[in-house]
């Protein structure tokens, strides 16, 4: 009886020693997700220092900074038109203090082409940051061509050289996509960024060429190079002192190729670290001296916020590039 007794005893205190040890770890883990960030904070750009991405990411990274209490670095990891950096990304543990900065295409566009080892459910977004409007450019004086018309005459009768960063890219698969549609002929020159594409058309290079809106802001206000249409459901008329580039639905194209862009940590991180970083970064977007600076730099917000949201805008996207790809493969 007494053993029986002995026993029971031992057990109630292995079982009380092991609720306090669960509770005093759950305490503990609790306490570091308060806690945190304890060290810098990485933005993790998986594209080249100057382009788009890391442009933004610095802006950003400037107002972060006193909302975490920590520098924040941004570092670019480039490879493989952002899918290196992104894999990469898959050896951070949960609660890292590494952040990736991501677009949609990464998610869409990247496996039609790639066999790609991650896939959404590897990251949770913290916060969208933009939206990027993109459309085609020419240089009037050198192809002639001042409309979506003009491009499409011309494409009857020449095979219409188009600025793309390659096979593979999103900036390829949408213009190909708009020349299938049209029922034209056209072949890409490849180049290495937005940037070198843009000097490309100046230069007569490349017939026309595909770009980010804003970056072609500057050879627009000097009237160098022409933007002819946009890959929006609206006219763009963010151009000061140009009339609204028309829309590719204007000449009976029906296409629409929005990219936007957000932050995201590795799976398994705590909902309270979560929360944190989606609160600061929520309070730099509000800053009005963040608005100016981005704005300027000629970047539009993204009114995306929560997980749910952007999970639903990347399924979007892959749904559309998705009909592009069976158009043109």
């Amino acid at each position: 009886m007494k053993r029986g007794k002995t026993h029971l005893i031992i057990s109630f205190i292995l079982i009380l020693l092991l609720v306090t040890g669960l509770m005093f770890a759950n305490g503990t883990q609790e306490g570091v997700s308060n806690e945190y960030p304890t060290e810098p904070i990485k933005l993790i750009v998986p594209f080249k220092v100057g382009g788009n991405m890391d442009i933004k990411a610095r802006i950003i990274a400037k107002y972060l900074k006193d909302e975490v209490g920590q520098p924040v670095v941004v570092v670019n990891n480039t490879g493989a038109g952002g899918v290196a950096g992104t894999t990469e990304y898959l050896l951070e543990k949960p609660n890292t203090h590494s952040l990736l900065y991501m677009v949609g295409s990464l998610t869409s566009v990247a496996p039609l082409f790639m066999d790609i080892q991650y896939e959404m459910d590897d990251f949770i977004p913290i916060i969208g940051v933009d939206v990027v409007s993109n459309g085609f450019f020419v240089n009037p004086e050198k192809s002639g061509i001042n409309s979506l018309e003009d491009l499409i005459e011309y494409g009857k009768s020449h095979v219409i050289k188009f600025g793309s960063l390659g096979p593979g890219n999103d900036t390829y698969l949408v213009s190909k996509a708009f020349f299938e549609m049209a029922g034209v002929e056209a072949e890409t020159i490849t180049h290495g960024s937005h940037a070198q594409g843009l000097t490309n058309a100046l230069a007569g290079h490349v017939d026309v060429t595909y770009s980010a809106m804003n970056l072609a802001k500057g050879y627009i206000a000097e009237g160098s190079l022409k933007c002819i249409g946009v890959f929006s459901d609206i006219p763009y008329t963010y151009y000061k002192g140009v009339d609204a580039v028309p829309t590719m639905k204007s000449v009976g194209i029906d296409m629409q190729y929005d990219a936007f862009s957000y932050f995201a940590i590795r799976k398994g991180s705590d909902d309270v670290i979560v929360q944190k970083l989606e609160k600061a970064f929520t309070n730099v977007f509000n800053n009005p001296s963040f608005q100016e600076e981005f704005s300027n730099a000629g970047y539009i917000m993204n009114p995306l916020n929560t997980s749910s949201e952007i999970k639903e805008q990347v399924e979007k996207l892959h749904s559309e590039v998705q009909n592009y790809y069976d158009l043109v493969k």
